[in-house]
């Protein structure tokens, strides 16, 4: 293998080289960044010119024979034996132009002589090797890259170039010359093609559109029509020449000189989008000077904090520009989106294609997407409770504080005047969205595994009115998926060696603790802030629903099946109150029945009502989920409901009533339904919630007749 410089030696020293060109005494750093990026654009311009001037010109007696004579193509006769010799002749020339060796015809009287002018670069300098290696391989790329057989033109003439070539440079004085281009990584390729690509593809573009006879770009692609394109009409012109790219990517690779083995080298050298703009070069340059402030290494700040920027900035816009990409016309899916961060968080470090992981951007507590959360939860937490956009047209309570929160969340999302000091790329407008998406999904979830009601209607008006982003139609849209599956199984590659892939919600589940997160215990209290009336028209309507799997609306016939199931509540909690006063078992409800304070007139308490109310509360709370949720949740509230009856009735019938206060009994067990429920089943059970006294059923009306309410009282 040819020696070559160390990688990204030869940017260096070119970058050196234009810097001392572009800067002559005091400026300001937006000034010498200006001027130092107008000088490498210039610079690579003018070898450029070059080159394409030998392209148009006829080729030379000795590329001739590398291409005609003995070159022993496999394809011959017609139109091939014009498309494979021309196509040789041009890549050849390009291929001598990188390592500095020019031949041309010599011209006589009577035009041009069997013999050829030779010109070898005299030991080429650093910085002009890497034009000449940046400008051969974006030129190679662009010019021939979408024609069909370069590959195996190039394994055909490379020994054979390589073989003349060193001839030319076997000097002393020139033992780096041939093949240097090994000294260019990814960095240096970028930069190069930033400052040319758009140049070099304008020429070509027009180039093939000449009527005229330009031989090795008119003339072969008028060829390319008859020889690459046959048999593949059906695909598409463009289909074709993508397809021809990618199959000659490597074989260019190699041909240039550089690392065949870089995947990423590889891929950018063929792609037609430029991931870094002229203005963000310059910025980067600009950021790179003010940081350094000027150093002693022949350039006004270091390389390595520009490729840094530089490297920082490339990785942005492909993940945005991944993210804006439709799929047949609609937007990607939160996946797809999704995998394009991982142009964020995978660092690419220019050295022989190997990248680092930065999994830290999932970190618990110090990672962007912990800031990110820690953003958005806050915005919650403080504007959560208060009324949000289209969230008040909705009737049920538990609906309403659904949407309220997550509508709070999805406006922070999008509010472009967030700027966050903790991480930059929380300035980017696309990780933003696309994580945020994904965290108020989690939140979402979390929302429902804690709610008492069903609040999917919430959670679908909170995402469809605030979730589009602003009117610059470049917000991604942060779409309800509804189903978990088609976001929690979205799989992650951190780019850690041997590391498997990761499922996001394994990632967000460090991020958004259910039990612990304040926002989700804020939003849960307001979820299940609703007086036994609202629970029982909730709760009964998710019975229903999960029931029978109906999603539309319910009928007045299925609220029969509900008072049936409210009957069928009445011999368990009969025999729990039948028998709390009897030996063995009272003593267990007294202790919440002390200090019971007199009733009117000074009647004694009434320590009876409250031990039967107390082991009520005990029997609804002692409810196990079992295998369904839903129907313990409903069977709890019913006994609450019938309890609460039981002691109104209590009130008008027990015989002693006159000479003791019921109604003191009643109230002290129901003060201590909170003590009761900490020691039961219930105490850590997210669907359980506390009974107390409630005897507004006069005002208690129930919708059963979903979107034509017919109210009937409790």
């Amino acid at each position: 293998m040819a020696q070559t410089q160390n990688d990204g030696e030869l940017l260096k020293k070119w970058l050196e080289h234009v810097s001392s060109r572009a800067i002559t005494g005091s400026m300001e750093p937006a000034k010498k960044a200006e001027k130092i990026t107008e000088e490498m654009q210039k610079s690579l311009r003018e070898t450029w010119g070059k080159l394409k001037s030998w392209l148009e010109r006829g080729e030379s007696n000795e590329i001739r024979g590398l291409c005609y004579e003995g070159a022993g193509w496999t394809r011959t006769g017609g139109v091939w034996d014009q498309y494979m010799p021309i196509l040789c002749t041009a890549v050849a020339e390009i291929k001598y132009f990188m390592n500095g060796v020019e031949t041309k015809k010599k011209m006589g009287t009577r035009g041009p002589l069997k013999t050829d002018d030779i010109e070898v670069e005299p030991s080429m300098a650093d910085d002009e090797a890497y034009r000449r290696c940046i400008v051969g391989a974006v030129a190679l790329s662009t010019v021939y890259g979408d024609h069909c057989y370069v590959r195996e033109v190039l394994e055909k003439v490379e020994a054979r170039a390589n073989a003349k070539l060193k001839g030319y440079l076997s000097k002393p004085t020139m033992p780096r010359q041939l093949n240097n281009c090994g000294g260019v990584n990814l960095e240096g390729l970028l930069l190069g093609k930033t400052l040319l690509q758009d140049e070099i593809s304008q020429w070509t573009s027009s180039t093939r559109q000449r009527t005229e006879n330009y031989w090795r770009v008119q003339y072969l692609w008028k060829l390319w029509k008859s020889v690459c394109a046959r048999g593949k009409e059906s695909q598409g012109h463009e289909t074709v020449r993508k397809e021809n790219l990618q199959e000659n990517k490597g074989s260019m690779l190699s041909f240039s000189g550089m690392d065949s083995r870089n995947k990423d080298l590889m891929e950018e050298l063929i792609s037609e989008n430029v991931p870094l703009t002229f203005d963000d070069l310059k910025l980067a340059l600009q950021q790179s000077i003010e940081n350094d402030g000027g150093v002693a290494t022949g350039t006004p700040f270091e390389v390595s904090t520009l490729l840094k920027n530089v490297d920082e900035k490339v990785h942005k816009n492909k993940a945005q520009a991944c993210i804006q990409q439709k799929e047949n016309g609609e937007d990607k899916s939160m996946c797809q989106r999704l995998d394009c961060m991982k142009h964020l968080w995978q660092n690419n470090t220019g050295t022989g294609g190997q990248t680092s992981s930065t999994d830290n951007f999932w970190t618990e507590g110090t990672g962007p997407v912990a800031a990110l959360w820690k953003e958005l939860s806050d915005e919650m937490k403080e504007k959560g409770t208060q009324d949000q956009g289209d969230c008040s047209q909705l009737t049920a309570p538990s609906e309403k504080a659904a949407c309220n929160f997550l509508h709070a969340g999805l406006q922070k999302l999008y509010d472009t005047t967030t700027q966050s000091s903790s991480s930059s790329v929380l300035n980017n407008p696309s990780f933003r969205q696309t994580m945020g998406c994904f965290l108020l999904h989690a939140y979402a979830k979390h929302m429902k595994e804690k709610a008492t009601c069903l609040i999917d209607d919430g959670i679908q008006k909170a995402f469809e009115t605030a979730g589009q982003g602003g009117q610059s139609g470049k917000d991604v849209p942060c779409k309800w998926e509804g189903e978990d599956k088609n976001w929690e199984d979205c799989r992650i590659n951190t780019n850690v060696q041997g590391a498997p892939e990761t499922k996001v919600k394994d990632k967000l589940k460090n991020i958004i603790n259910k039990d612990d997160d304040a926002a989700v215990k804020k939003a849960k209290e307001a979820l299940n802030k609703l007086d036994l009336c609202e629970r029982f028209q909730c709760i009964s309507e998710r019975w229903l629903k999960e029931e029978k799997g109906k999603n539309g609306p319910l009928e007045a016939t299925d609220w029969d099946r509900v008072r049936s199931k409210i009957t069928s509540q009445i011999p368990e909690l009969s025999t729990a109150l039948g028998s709390a006063t009897s030996t063995g078992k009272r003593e267990e409800f007294e202790k919440y029945c002390e200090g019971i304070p007199a009733g009117p007139g000074a009647r004694a308490a009434d320590k009876d009502a409250c031990v039967l109310i107390a082991a009520g509360l005990k029997n609804l709370y002692n409810l196990s989920d079992g295998s369904d949720a839903a129907m313990a949740s409903l069977e709890r509230t019913m006994r609450c409901i019938l309890l609460n009856a039981i002691a109104d009735k209590m009130k008008e019938k027990l015989t002693c009533k006159e000479e003791r206060s019921v109604e003191a009994g009643i109230e002290k067990a129901f003060q201590k339904s909170r003590d009761i429920k900490d020691k039961s089943a219930c105490s850590d059970n997210d669907k359980c919630f506390e009974c107390t006294r409630f005897t507004d059923y006069d005002n208690c009306k129930i919708n059963t007749n979903g979107n034509n309410p017919t109210e009937k009282s409790l």
